[in-house]
């Protein structure tokens, strides 16, 4: 989700994207990401999305709302 809009920005859909996965209501791995997004978190100190946590909260809140459009959580 971070590398714009040509075919890149669309998400590998694997079995993370299932929605007792994903989750609801502020439960499961897309609360988890959220919650564990900060300048702190290990993979943004590695350098992903350029070391930027506004970045990376962005391809977040992308990937969210592509969910709610695209996913089946089938």
């Amino acid at each position: 989700m971070d590398n714009g809009k040509d075919f890149r920005a669309v998400p590998w859909s694997g079995e993370f994207f299932l929605d007792h996965i994903w989750g609801y209501d502020g439960s499961g791995l897309a609360a988890t990401v959220e919650a564990e997004l900060t300048d702190t978190w290990p993979l943004l100190r590695a350098g992903a999305f350029g070391g930027e946590l506004s970045r990376a909260q962005k391809s977040r809140a992308a990937l969210t709302e592509w969910k709610a459009k695209h996913g089946r959580g089938r």
